[in-house]
């Protein structure tokens, strides 16, 4: 009687023991079972408490497949590393291992072919109109990687809305191919060579499109390579047994990885994870609604147990309250008032009751990410304490300490000494521009203290950062007082560092900047740029130069210090007014470079028609050259003075095009006249394979755009010739012309 029971529950305890391991059967579902049938007895034998269960999926049952595993059906996967990441991102799989093939290799990618009697033989020869041939939309080596590559050569048969034909199975993909129901296919790589080593297909057959040579990599490959398969975890399953499983695979015999290939520790998935952001796949084609969701599981039961336990602790209180005496009560609140008191005046002025310095190093030294913070030190208020007196002083700095916590969203603000104040933000801003708003808002605001009327300016020092983002702050804000009042100087470790070692070198440059301007020295240098159609110079561009005691400096030693000081303005306008005066005198075109100072100062559309007409310069003859970075995130303002700069006759050109963001839309948006080629690619365009493919898509986009394309730093025979060959229309270099102080 007793036996029974427990024979009726013994199905159940074995299922207990039963592991499934999903596989992604990229081939079919019968040829993965054959394909790791050996690797589940492997685990079997050598694992005996557990049997092991091969669960296989087709590519294109991905989705459904991801219910199995919420309903915990499923406790270890192997899968390519797409499906990887989407599933790590999601609920949380950890990778255990990296496949290696029998060759060794962990890697992979993806190979693009076409039949042979297509005609097409090169990647530029393929358009969005022809019909294209993968495994499954999150297939990596069968689709995505492929197609990364095809949207590097500007084909993208998705955004076109063309139908992509999904087989499955990556021999169906050679098999659509073959049969002509496609023209380009894409499948992973070392399958090729493993089917025409078993003679079901012929090599002679097919092209292989974007062929790519990576060292020690043996197959056919199309694309950039990323790592393997992963053995996977779900969250629910054993970390014992994963570490049992660990074991066993990185202890496979030599037979079994001859024949089926073995297992390797981790690899890095992280181009993986860039690969899918760019494509906006799997995870990220939905990410902000997954950050959202997130966000409601993360804080959800938070809301939910602060809700709870403040109900608990109201019931308990009440309890208390009933039961302990009115007059211990009374004595707890005075303690607690007390201690708040306390705490109250550590950390804050008494004057402004604005934070003090000591909260402020609190905040800073344990916060656990990047702050943004703008220390501003009070102008001239000594003057005012002796002008009005001590108290007109403090009332004033009660009214500043007012502004500024209320006026500039700061998380929160500090009154650090006399004259010192302080606002920090928790997160990255972008502190030029908040400095900017603090400076026009207290230009334009007159401070009232009783009867007396005064205006005030801060000089600024800020810093972004988690670790001395007050000392930073502090060396800036000592940087900007020696430039002179109302001045501000951002610290920024990796663009514009200005440390102890390199004070003495900045203020040597920009003490000959404030010279140079005050003297007049800063003078326009003239470049010819030649057609390459008529092989003549037609045009110039103005370069500016400082004179200074017999020498002339070059921009690469002042322009940093310009920017940082606020002088890029003045520079700009002394080369307008030198260059227009110098050429009233001869007619070719020439170009003046701006910057987004300029157009954040607002000045340039009526400066430049000021200029023209006194010196009878037509406006078409003149080119604004605008960096790249202006036109692809300028602000709204800036992009319509371009626009009215444009509409009253000068022609546009982008600098320095790819250096920066490339962004195609917004320069056809601006109706750009010319572009410019950042010189990094065209200086080593004749020895350096990548410059040459980046200068060949420029000037391809330029040309299909009808924009007139010209390259910078043309400096042999070897650079120019390919320029021609590239059909490139202007070039630039010391080459055909130096700079000189007349356009000659």
């Amino acid at each position: 009687m007793y036996l029974l029971p427990l024979l009726l529950c013994l199905p159940v305890l074995l299922q207990a023991y039963t592991v499934n391991i999903a596989v992604n059967a990229m081939h079919g579902k019968e040829k993965a079972v054959q394909e790791w049938h050996s690797t589940i007895e492997y685990l079997n034998k050598h694992i005996s408490d557990y049997t092991f269960k091969l669960v296989p999926f087709l590519p294109t049952e991905f989705a459904q497949f991801k219910k199995h595993i919420e309903t915990e059906e499923i406790d270890f996967m192997i899968l390519p590393p797409i499906m990887y990441v989407d599933l790590q991102m999601r609920i949380g799989a950890t990778q255990m291992l990296t496949r290696q093939d029998h060759n060794g290799i962990g890697e992979f990618g993806s190979v693009i072919i076409t039949r042979k009697d297509s005609n097409i033989t090169d990647l530029s020869q393929v358009t969005q109109k022809h019909r294209f041939a993968g495994v499954a939309p999150m297939g990596s080596g069968g689709w995505l990687i492929g197609y990364d590559t095809l949207r590097s050569y500007h084909i993208d048969p998705v955004e076109a809305g063309n139908p992509i034909i999904f087989t499955g199975c990556q021999r169906y993909v050679i098999d659509a191919v073959f049969e002509n129901r496609a023209d380009i296919g894409i499948i992973r790589t070392g399958l090729l060579e493993k089917w025409a080593k078993e003679k079901s297909i012929d090599l002679k057959n097919f092209t292989i499109l974007n062929q790519q040579h990576h060292e020690t990599f043996p197959y056919l490959c199309s694309s950039q390579l990323y790592p393997e398969w992963v053995f996977t975890k779900t969250p629910h399953a054993s970390d014992k047994l994963s570490k049992e499983i660990i074991v066993a695979l990185l202890t496979l015999s030599h037979h079994h990885q001859a024949q089926y290939g073995g297992w390797t520790v981790p690899a890095n998935y992280q181009g993986v994870y860039d690969l899918m952001q760019r494509l906006e796949v799997g995870y990220y084609e939905d990410f902000k609604l997954q950050v959202f969701h997130r966000w409601l599981k993360e804080y959800g039961n938070y809301i939910y147990w602060t809700i709870f336990t403040m109900f608990i602790l109201l019931i308990l209180f009440l309890l208390r309250e009933f039961h302990i005496n009115k007059k211990l009560r009374q004595k707890k609140k005075a303690n607690e008032k007390l201690l708040h008191q306390i705490q109250y005046q550590a950390y804050h002025d008494r004057l402004t009751h604005l934070f003090n310095r000591a909260y402020l190093e609190k905040i800073t030294t344990s916060s656990q990410r990047p702050l943004s913070l703008i220390m501003l030190d009070f102008n001239n208020l000594s003057y005012i304490n002796m002008a009005y007196g001590f108290e007109t002083g403090d009332q004033l700095l009660i009214k500043v300490a007012s502004i500024l916590k209320e006026e500039f969203n700061a998380d929160s603000a500090y009154h650090l000494n006399s004259d010192e104040f302080a606002l920090l933000y928790h997160d990255k801003i972008d502190l030029e521009k908040k400095i900017r708003e603090i400076q026009d808002y207290f230009h334009h605001k007159t401070i009232q203290i009783d009867n007396i009327l005064l205006h005030i300016s801060f000089s600024y020092g800020a810093a972004y950062g988690q670790k001395q983002v007050i000392q930073n702050s502090a060396l800036a804000l000592r940087q900007a007082k020696e430039n002179g009042k109302d001045q501000f100087q951002i610290y920024n470790e990796e663009r514009d560092i200005i440390d102890y070692k390199k004070r003495k070198e900045f203020i040597t440059s920009h003490n000959i900047l404030r010279k140079a301007l005050h003297d007049n020295k800063i003078i326009p240098y003239f470049q010819g740029i030649r057609d390459n159609q008529t092989n003549k110079i037609t045009k110039f561009e103005v370069l500016a130069r400082i004179e200074h005691e017999g020498e002339i400096i070059s921009p690469y030693r002042f322009l940093e210090t310009a920017r940082l000081t606020g002088f890029i303005p003045h520079i700009t306008k002394a080369m307008i007014d030198k260059s227009f005066k110098i050429m009233a005198n001869y007619d070719y075109t020439f170009s003046i470079n701006i910057t987004e100072d300029d157009l954040s100062s607002h000045y340039l559309p009526d400066y430049l028609h000021k200029k023209s007409l006194e010196y009878g310069i037509q406006p078409e003859r003149v080119i604004i050259e605008i960096l790249e970075g202006i036109s692809a995130t300028g602000q709204k303002n800036n992009l319509q003075q371009l626009q009215e700069i444009k509409n009253s006759g000068y022609a546009l050109a982008i600098d320095d095009f790819g250096a920066e963001y490339s962004n195609f839309e917004r320069t056809l948006d601006l109706n750009i006249d010319f572009l410019k080629i950042d010189a990094k690619y065209i200086k080593d365009i004749d020895t350096n394979p990548k410059s040459y493919h980046v200068a060949k898509s420029i000037a391809f986009f330029a040309k299909q755009s009808g924009i007139p394309c010209i390259a910078e730093f043309v400096h042999n025979s070897a650079v120019q010739k390919i320029v021609e060959e590239l059909g490139i229309d202007f070039s630039l270099g010391y080459y055909f012309s130096k700079p000189a102080k007349i356009p000659l």
